[in-house]
């Protein structure tokens, strides 16, 4: 890998000092602790390395308290240099991946080309090997990751320090087997002169300056070789090298170089035809790197080289196949036979094997009169006609495998090349090859090359988008240029705004007689009545990707029937499968799919369709909330469809899998729902997907979701699914701070429940207003609701609600210091949960619960319940409950006294937080952060961690940890000599946490005593 080769995208080198190159910059990656993490990653490449490794890799002696930490910091700032995020460099588990392509990394390079020495090795071919293996060990720049001494970087690189000399000495006994001695001795010297003591180079040599006729200089290095080993090690000559000597004394004849073969006198024979149909190979050909190494590594093999290359219409199938074949010329000196199948071609019929036989013996010069008549002899005749020769065959749009098992060479030396647009089964000892739509990378240079010209300064962005319009097609890429080539007066701009009209996307991509839509056309057309039928209806789906049950909604059928349909329409390439189980369309393709229903369906069908899609997420969905929820209030759903089949949701696990695989989908659902006046699934549908939202930490998405629901309900006057929307969607605003329209949302439902004479909705209100106002320091507010709340729970005899106001109530209590109260109260929750089997609620009161024995200074069995919740919580996926979690295990380590892992425990809370926007919860992190600071002595820490936690509670008016970020303010500005600010920062505090009803830490009344005016 030159420098060269890292031109493009963002490429690693190892094999010598570490480099890092983005689009033909070399980057800077920090300091010398920041690249031996780096180059420890890159050593294991797309495996975990387990955080102490990489702690033991960046520092040579015994590393700080804090290196955990200072290795989490440098990855962050990797990532930040990188610019990739946590796509290329990700948290997994223990530690860190670092996930990098065969192209980006020059170690991954070396093992790919190593492997193919291996195999041209074990299948005869040595010249194939000396090729893979020069050109693997051509990577290497010097010893790997040399300047980074660390004993654990040094060990690893002195593993592929052997792999490469093992490598080297196999290149060498191939180069003298191929008669290359003179040439090697030179090189033979200077790799000694590195490597004194490898006997096997030794060996090499020694041979090298006998075949060149230096039989002395071969005895005399044996002889200088012994007496080294002798000095340096105390050890004789291996068996090997003493046999050699011994060989090379007695001139032994097998020590000759090779010979080569005699030639063979020439007889008259007729005129060799060398056939070249070929297509010209497009000059712009872009991309496919790894698919053409792939086959023209194919094109060294001693057999029969057979290739089929599928994928869909327009992904450059035939483009390929001419290019490899060009490339594979020299290697295949007999010819080049190129041949249309006419698989899909509009107004052909398939090309029957007889008559391509025809068209291919006629190219290998066959007289019209020599062919025989039936399809065996001519198959035979071919076969005949090729063995011996080695030809590269292009069998170009292939229907099915019978129409090209005829065409096959019969004995080994050809390359045949097969394109189709369908997966063809049934060719035995062929290599499938499915091609895909181009990285960005690619498309963008295919695009720029068509068009002619360098992007204008104004256009690169928009370029971006129309690659992403185009979906990466070549065929529509190729279009989209050439027609803004043609047009001299278009931009990129204006050809982009012109695609996005989705109603004539599929129109814009023609030019003459090529077209996207002609194109996708054909493989529909060549489709059965019942696939056809499938593929226009899964037009109707908006969402991203679909299951089997969903296509089977869709179409009325039996899952079996669908899943043998869709599999078929996977084969022929208009579906494809990111995911398994999983289908989805090009969007090129979807919207064909689209222009056909409208076009082909009947408006009633259409309808029907959509509600039976409907019908089966809202069936499904509700089972799947009621298991994320066990105990939920039930509520009768009235479907015109329900689905014959639906997907094994059977426990909690499977519901949020099921959720997260169909959120997109449902999320359409919903919209499309409100959008054609289905207000019975407008209202009821984000109900039953509200709480994984929530779980997930989706939470704008559930705000959306929740009042489309409000909305739906009202226009049904049904006033018990209003009331349950709107109770929660006061969790979202919850969730993001705003804390007053949270409490407003609450109390319309409480409002509601009420006139409808709905208690069980009055106390579920009260419980929800009772943990807002409990956020906003309002504490005898949340009691009161807490309290009335519990009375109605189990006048009702609703166990779950009731657990929920007693764990609600517990947190009051350990906030206001009656922790005694809060631990029972905790426990009595917890046991209703346990008894109705739901681990989200009981992991909350579990929390509380430690809060109270931490509030009575039992910090050992505060930590044992937190350990229990953070198992719990990793198990059912809650990044929230995590940060809680976190931040409190962070306040108890402060506690202890043990400051070192009080701020790592904080800062992994902030950086779960950081994918989610919970300011509540940010504050409170910041401000324990801040008491960390202020242990340690660091004012001026202090004071910015109070400040930002400050600044979040008030946006949000979370009064208990404004006053908790006041009281830090005041001691940090009272020990910067800042008592101006000390004493203002006090009083403040004092007065919130009066309004509370809360007792002000000691702490803030010994600071009100110090700076107070004498």
């Amino acid at each position: 890998m030159t420098q060269a080769d890292a031109g493009t995208g963002l490429t690693f080198r190892i094999l010598g000092p570490l480099e890092v190159w983005s689009d033909g910059a070399r980057l800077a990656v920090g300091g010398v602790r920041q690249e031996r993490v780096l180059g420890m990653l890159l050593l294991a490449a797309n495996q975990v390395v387990p955080l102490p490794r990489l702690v033991e890799a960046a520092w040579e002696d015994d590393p700080p308290p804090t290196a955990s930490h200072q290795v989490r910091k440098m990855v962050a700032d990797l990532r930040r240099r990188l610019g990739t995020g946590s796509e290329l460099i990700s948290t997994d588990g223990p530690g860190y991946r670092i996930d990098v392509d065969v192209e980006q990394l020059d170690l991954r390079l070396f093992e790919v080309r190593l492997t193919r020495a291996r195999e041209a090795d074990a299948a005869g071919l040595p010249h194939n090997t000396v090729v893979q293996l020069q050109a693997a060990l051509d990577l290497w720049r010097g010893k790997a990751l040399s300047g980074l001494d660390s004993a654990a970087i040094m060990s690893a690189a002195a593993v592929l320090e052997e792999r490469r000399l093992a490598a080297t000495e196999h290149l060498m006994d191939l180069r003298l087997a191929m008669g290359e001695a003179r040439e090697l001795v030179s090189e033979l010297r200077a790799l000694l002169s590195e490597h004194p003591l490898r006997e096997a180079l030794r060996g090499h040599l020694m041979l090298a300056l006998y075949r060149s006729g230096r039989q002395a200089d071969a005895l005399h290095l044996y002889e200088e070789t012994r007496h080294l080993l002798a000095e340096e090690l105390g050890i004789d000559p291996g068996t090997e090298l003493v046999k050699l000597h011994e060989r090379i004394l007695r001139n032994s004849s097998d020590l000759d170089p090779p010979t080569q073969p005699a030639p063979v006198a020439a007889v008259d024979a007729p005129p060799v035809v060398r056939p070249n149909s070929l297509p010209y190979d497009v000059p712009d050909f872009t991309g496919r790197g790894e698919e053409v190494d792939r086959l023209l590594a194919g094109a060294a093999e001693a057999g029969l080289s057979l290739f089929v290359i599928d994928g869909m219409p327009g992904v450059g199938k035939t483009a390929l196949a001419v290019h490899v074949a060009h490339r594979a010329a020299e290697q295949y000196p007999d010819g080049q036979v190129f041949i249309d199948l006419h698989g899909f071609t509009p107004g052909r019929e398939p090309l029957e094997p007889c008559e391509a036989l025809e068209v291919m013996l006629r190219a290998m010069g066959v007289p019209g009169d020599q062919l025989p008549d039936d399809l065996e002899g001519r198959a035979a005749r071919w076969r005949v006609q090729v063995a011996g020769r080695r030809l590269v065959v292009v069998l170009d749009n292939a229907a099915e495998y019978a129409q090209i098992r005829p065409l096959l060479p019969g004995t080994p030396g050809c390359m045949v090349l097969v394109t189709s647009r369908a997966r063809l089964a049934g060719l035995d000892g062929a290599t499938p090859l499915s091609v895909d739509v181009l990285s960005q990378a690619e498309s963008l240079a295919l695009f720029t090359r068509v068009l002619g010209r360098d992007l204008a300064p104004g256009e690169h962005d928009a370029a971006a988008d129309l690659i992403e319009v185009c979906g990466r097609l070549p065929l529509a890429l190729r279009i989209a240029a050439a027609r803004c080539q043609n047009r001299p007066q278009w931009t990129v701009n204006y050809l982009l705004e012109r695609l996005r009209a989705e109603d004539r996307q599929l129109g814009e991509l023609v030019i003459g007689d090529r077209s996207v839509a002609s194109a996708i056309s054909l493989s529909y057309r060549f489709l059965g009545p019942d696939h056809r039928r499938l593929f226009r209806l899964l037009g109707l789906h908006t969402g991203t990707d679909f299951d089997l049950y969903a296509a089977a909604a869709l179409a009325d059928l039996p899952a079996a029937t669908v899943e043998a349909l869709l599999e078929d329409l996977l084969d022929a390439h208009l579906l494809t499968q990111r995911v398994l189980d999983r289908y989805t369309f090009h969007d090129l393709v979807r919207r064909y799919a689209q222009i056909t229903v409208q076009a082909e369906e009947p408006d009633t069908e259409r309808r029907h369709a959509v509600h039976r899609l409907l019908d089966y997420y809202l069936h499904t969905a509700h089972r799947a909330a009621d298991l994320l929820q066990p105990g939920r209030a039930q509520i009768e759903l009235r479907l015109t469809h329900p689905p014959a089949t639906a997907p094994a949701v059977c426990d909690f696990t499977a519901s949020l899998t099921w959720f997260d695989a169909e959120r997109a989908n449902l999320i359409a659902a919903v919209r499309r729902a409100d959008r054609l006046g289905m207000d019975q699934h407008a209202c009821h549908l984000p109900r039953d997907l509200s709480f994984y939202l929530l779980w997930r930490g989706h939470i704008h998405d559930e705000m959306a979701m929740l009042h489309t629901a409000v909305e739906a309900a009202r226009r049904l006057g049904d006033h018990d699914a209003e009331r349950r929307s709107l109770l929660n969607l006061s969790l979202p605003y919850w969730h993001v701070g705003r804390l007053r329209e949270a409490v407003d949302y609450a109390s319309q439902s409480h409002v509601l429940a009420t006139k409808i004479g709905d208690l069980s909705g009055e106390g579920a209100g009260l419980n929800r207003m009772g943990s807002y106002y409990g956020e906003l320091g309002q504490f005898t507010e949340a009691m009161r609701c807490y309290e009335r709340a519990l009375e109605i729970h189990q006048l009702c005899g609703d166990r779950r609600d009731e657990a929920s106001a007693l764990i609600g109530l517990s947190y009051v209590l350990a906030t206001i210091g009656r922790n005694d109260e809060a631990i029972t109260t905790a426990q009595r929750g917890v046991a209703i949960e346990r008894e109705l089997g739901s681990q989200i609620v009981e992991l909350t009161g579990l929390m509380n619960e430690a809060l109270g024995h931490a509030g009575l200074g039992d910090l050992p069995t505060a930590f044992r319940l937190l350990d229990r919740t953070m198992v719990m919580a990793k198990d059912i996926g809650a990044p929230g409950r995590r940060a809680i979690i976190l931040a409190h295990y962070a306040e108890f380590h402060r506690r202890q006294g043990d400051l070192d892992r009080a701020e790592d425990c904080g800062r992994q809370a902030l950086e779960l937080l950081w994918a989610l926007r919970r300011p509540a919860i940010g504050a409170m992190v910041e401000n324990i952060l801040g008491a960390v600071h202020r242990d340690r002595g660091e004012h001026v820490q202090a004071l910015k961690r109070h400040q930002q936690a400050f600044d979040m509670a008030r946006e949000i008016d979370a009064r208990l940890e404004i006053a908790k970020a006041l009281d830090g303010l005041a001691f940090a500005c009272r020990n910067l000599d800042r008592p101006d600010e000390a004493a203002l920062h006090a009083r403040t505090a004092a007065d919130h946490y009066d309004a509370m009803g809360i007792p002000a830490p000691d702490t803030l009344n010994t600071i009100m005593d110090t700076v107070r005016p004498t």
